[in-house]
């Protein structure tokens, strides 16, 4: 799964519009507390007495515009627990934000005394955590916050921050570890003197900065696949095609296609991506081809070992989500699908996350009054439910892990794709998920009806589905 990677308040968030609706996503607390407390002021600070929780949240996001960057910031939850699966551990995320450009981040902080009183704080102090202090090690750290208050250092009384590549080559060693490490930010009352007596949840960015600018795929058809050129020739994606909706093209790149029956494949995966296109608006269509981003289709997993260093190439100069011949199937007119009996069909989760991340996510940033902002949010209010109630357990059970095999930023995506496949019976029969408690439409609707409400309000019907893909095991 191809992922640029990145990375909580115990409250919930709303979406609502600013000033500038087209350039902002606005993202204030469930309930805006009526009173403020300035932590600047010594009696104000004495206000939240001894035992008080700190919540922090990224109240907007404004894209600027160097769409070769990309910022995603994983909000976190105070939901932790000593045991449990491994999120409930290492990190309930609570909302997940990525752009395609750099962008300005606004940030805003409540503190809720012991005796309930909730307060929005000014001139609070944001403290980031020493990439090299080992409070969490590079394996965890894009699954974890450490939140220790012995680990982190003050950056300053900041509200605001603007990641871009100016930050990213200035601050690269020292609040974070190039694109290996992410940086993680919380909120504390202190000063330059005393550390904070206490940190609020983190807030965790990943940076990425490619050492040029991405490249477009250009397609004259999309009737047919034709032969690439070098350089993506020389390092062995041999085709390309594309899929036309809404009056876009959108590519596919192929790294053989006489691999693993790789033409016929793609003709599958063609199918799913103009089924995702031509039921969703025309802006995300739009949004994809804005960002550059192309489906690539691999004939095997192996492609990241390959030795012409094709792995390298792709991250450095594309936005790509990738697919394997091996983990796909062909277009079948009839219900037998021999290929599926016990073989989960990957297109569908493949494609959807290239729809969301590239598509979905693009608008909900862009527009903070949109359908697909309230998309997102509901999405992630559903993903950190899922988590904390055990319907979801993104990276396992075992919480002892010392690697995290997905990253945080992603929970909502996976959690999309296995809702999706349940909510339109595609697993095989006898699947068992490796992350979720639902791989059938009565499980889902059993363990989890309000994700069968999401699905209901933002896909097409399962019958819809059925009558354009007739001979998945469960029809």
């Amino acid at each position: 799964m191809k992922k640029f990677a990145l990375s909580a308040i115990a409250i919930s968030f709303l979406l609502a519009g600013c000033d500038d609706s087209n350039s902002s996503v606005s993202t204030p607390g469930l309930s805006i507390p009526s009173k403020v407390l300035d932590l600047s002021i010594p009696s104000d600070v004495l206000k939240l007495g001894n035992n008080y929780e700190l919540n922090f949240n990224i109240e907007s996001v404004k894209p600027l515009t160097n769409t070769d960057f990309s910022v995603d910031a994983t909000v976190y939850s105070n939901e932790l627990t000593t045991s449990g699966n491994f999120a409930q551990v290492h990190g309930i995320t609570q909302r997940n934000y990525k752009t395609f450009s750099d962008a300005t981040f606004g940030l805003a902080a409540t503190a809720t005394t012991g005796a309930g009183k909730t307060y929005q704080l000014k001139n609070f102090n944001l403290y980031y955590e020493d990439p090299s202090s080992g409070a969490v090690s590079e394996d965890l750290a894009i699954a974890k916050v450490g939140n220790d208050k012995n680990k982190v250092n003050l950056w300053g009384p900041l509200t605001e921050i603007k990641l871009d590549k100016a930050f990213f080559t200035t601050n690269s060693g020292d609040k974070f570890i190039n694109e290996q490490r992410p940086m993680n930010l919380y909120v504390g009352v202190g000063d330059k003197i005393k550390v904070a007596d206490k940190l609020s949840n983190g807030i965790q960015f990943v940076l990425t900065n490619p050492p040029g600018s991405y490249a477009t795929v250009n397609n004259a058809t999309c009737s047919s696949i034709t032969n690439t050129v070098d350089p993506l020739k020389a390092k062995g994606i041999l085709q390309k095609t594309c899929v036309e909706a809404n009056g876009y093209k959108i590519p596919l790149l192929i790294e053989a296609k006489a691999r693993e029956n790789s033409t016929a494949k793609v003709a599958h995966v063609k199918k799913v991506l103009q089924f995702y296109l031509d039921n969703f608006p025309a802006e995300i269509t739009k949004a994809i081809s804005d960002n550059k981003a192309t489906m690539a289709f691999y004939y095997d997993g192996k492609w990241s070992d390959r030795a012409n260093g094709v792995a390298d190439y792709m991250e450095e100069n594309y936005r790509f989500q990738d697919l394997f011949a091996t983990e796909t199937t062909t277009v079948e007119p009839s219900t037998a699908k021999p290929d599926l009996t016990t073989k989960r069909d990957a297109a569908f989760e493949e494609v959807l996350h290239f729809v969301h991340d590239y598509g979905i996510m693009t608008n909900a940033i862009k527009d903070p009054k949109s359908k697909w902002a309230e998309f997102q949010k509901e999405l992630d209010e559903l993903t950190e439910k899922a988590i904390i109630s055990g319907n979801y357990y993104p990276n396992g059970k075992d919480s002892t892990k010392t690697e995290a095999d997905l990253d945080a930023e992603s929970y909502d995506q996976e959690y999309l794709a296995y809702s999706l496949y349940a909510y339109y019976d595609a697993n095989y029969t006898g699947y068992v998920a490796q992350e979720s408690k639902s791989t059938t439409h009565a499980e889902l609707l059993s363990n989890d009806p309000m994700m069968v409400v999401f699905m209901d309000k933002y896909f097409p019907t399962p019958a819809v589905f059925k009558t354009e893909f007739p001979g998945y095991p469960n029809d």
